[in-house]
């Protein structure tokens, strides 16, 4: 019997939410906790929050370790940030908690100048602990400016 593979979703926005109504369709994924710190968010069951029309009896809380320190994941999908300062001490939590991370940190796909030494933290942290982390964003503006220089370097 294959065992579901068990998730937290740490921000329930626009992007959170999306995702939250991605894994539900999927048959291996259980989420298990959810986190998010807005106001109109806390408290409330996740199904509603993320608009699936139908409670899963997950309640979102904050701060994180009243859903860290209650269930047992092996997977979390941060979704609260794309700028590496907010999200680096979520990260490291989670990391710490040898829970794998996927973040939508898009600074994390190429880190550069004062990001770099942060991600380098992340990373040395990742592999003491055993755990992956892996950046899934890539800015807009990154992919509408690149796109149309790479097309236009045979002009």
């Amino acid at each position: 019997m294959n065992e579901k593979i068990k998730v937290i979703q740490y921000g329930v926005g626009a992007i959170g939410s999306s995702m939250v109504r991605l894994l539900h369709r999927k048959p291996n994924v259980q989420v298990v906790g959810a986190i998010d710190y807005g106001k109109a968010k806390i408290g409330r069951d996740l199904g509603d929050v993320a608009g699936l029309g139908r409670p899963l009896g997950i309640t979102v809380k904050f701060p994180p370790e009243n859903v860290l320190d209650d269930v047992k994941a092996g997977i979390a999908l941060q979704a609260t940030t794309a700028f590496m300062d907010e999200a680096f001490p979520q990260i490291m939590k989670l990391i710490n908690r040898e829970i794998i991370v996927i973040a939508i940190v898009q600074v994390l796909f190429f880190p550069l100048g004062g990001n770099m030494e942060k991600a380098k933290k992340i990373d040395k942290k990742a592999k003491e602990m055993g755990v992956s982390i892996t950046a899934v964003a890539i800015n807009p503006g990154f992919i509408m400016d690149i796109v149309p220089i790479l097309c236009s370097l045979p002009c």
